[in-house]
C-alpha cells in the first residue's frame, strides 16, 4: 500500500501482495501511477469523500524524480 499526496489530497494506491516494488521507493519521490480509481461516495448529495487507486503491476508505478 502506498500513501500518496497530490496537492492537499492524500490517497492510497494498492498493489497485489507479494509484489516486491515498494521497498525501492523513497519518501518524497515524485511518482506517476496508473490504475483503477475507486471513489467512496457519501454525504447529503452522495458527493465523493475519498478515493484510492488499484494498481495491476509494478509497471503501473513510474518514478519521475527520486527524493
Amino acid at each position: 500500500m502506498l500513501t500518496l499526496k497530490q496537492g492537499s489530497r492524500v490517497f492510497q494506491a494498492q498493489i497485489e501482495p507479494g509484489r516486491d516494488v515498494l521497498h525501492s521507493l523513497r519518501d518524497g519521490s515524485l511518482l506517476e501511477v496508473t490504475g483503477i480509481c475507486l471513489i467512496e461516495a457519501g454525504g447529503l448529495w452522495n458527493e465523493p469523500e475519498s478515493f484510492h487507486v488499484l494498481l495491476r503491476s509494478p509497471e503501473d508505478i513510474v518514478v519521475l524524480r527520486r527524493a
